[in-house]
């Protein structure tokens, strides 16, 4: 089977921060945030970590409320479920831990001085994951704090940016070093989980069926269209480029809940009240019947 990633906007909560979540529709805010998760998905993992390239993954939108990238390549085909679950294993960070990255050494002279060596950026994996990331917390006085506030001196975050990419991170001397990038570290296994929510289920099993690419899906009227080699990932909009019917034809249909504001076909739709017969482009009639709030008249 091939190696294939379900990523969907979850039903019970908005990611525009909203109290209610946006179903049963996909608002903007939901879409951008899959469409981050899987960018990481393909550029930090399956591309950077994995060694695919970019011409072995068929990335599509699922038609509905996300993405599904599938790879393509002869040795992944006989990893059975398994290996499957160790590859998800390793994107959410299980089993990792920042002592096994990190190596403690007593000062020449000195025995109860320490010197810490650990990753640099350059390298692969969650190590160099886990160093761009304390670079990128060190240059920001903001959160270099949360390093120490030794850091929050320029000159003190300079020496110690330096250090960490020369793999040398006790050249600012920090109070409880291993713990502060324990919790560092575990920190940011969390945001790469919480990044990169996928369905484990659809990746470890693999009798599961993802829906054909360039198929309508029948909950939204919608292209599970696949994504041109080429087409920037970070600008692309599915309620845009991914319609199977025509906006220039009419359909009318009645409404059967209120409607609120839908952006589809590079259209923004005002609001439609309960119980209104209007005509709309075909395209958007046929979104509202499918996602059952209005029905053809």
């Amino acid at each position: 089977a091939d190696l294939v990633f379900d990523l969907d906007a979850p039903s019970d909560r908005c990611a525009s921060g909203r109290a209610a979540p946006c179903t049963p529709f996909t608002c903007p805010d939901c879409i951008h945030k899959v469409r981050e998760n899987m960018i990481r998905l393909v550029e930090d993992f399956l591309l950077a970590d994995f060694g695919l390239s970019r011409q072995e993954l068929q990335i599509s939108f699922s038609g509905s409320r996300g993405f599904h990238v599938r790879a393509y390549k002869k040795e992944l085909e006989p990893l059975g479920r398994d290996e499957r679950r160790e590859i998800v294993g390793y994107i959410e960070g299980s089993g990792l831990t920042v002592a096994q990255m990190m190596v403690q050494e007593p000062v020449a002279g000195h025995p109860n001085m320490y010197k810490l060596s650990g990753p640099t950026p350059s390298m692969g994996g969650y190590a160099g994951k886990f160093a761009k990331r304390i670079i990128k917390w060190a240059e920001d006085p903001v959160t270099a704090v949360s390093i120490s506030p030794k850091l929050k001196k320029k000159e003190n975050a300079d020496r110690f940016i330096a250090g960490v990419k020369a793999g040398r991170w006790s050249d600012v001397p920090i109070t409880h070093a291993q713990e502060v990038f324990r919790t560092l570290f575990d920190s940011l296994k969390l945001q790469v989980s919480n990044q990169v929510e996928t369905d484990v289920n659809v990746t470890f099993d693999t009798t599961k069926i993802l829906r054909m690419p360039d198929t309508i899906h029948g909950g939204s009227g919608l292209l599970a269209k696949t994504i041109p080699l080429g087409v920037d990932l970070g600008s692309y909009e599915p309620m845009n480029s991914a319609l199977a019917f025509s906006m220039d034809k009419k359909e009318t249909v009645k409404t059967s809940v209120a409607i609120p504001s839908i952006s589809l076909g590079n259209r923004t739709f005002d609001a439609i009240e309960k119980d209104k017969t209007i005509e709309l482009p075909q395209a958007y009639a046929v979104y509202l019947v499918c996602k059952k709030v209005a029905v053809p008249v």
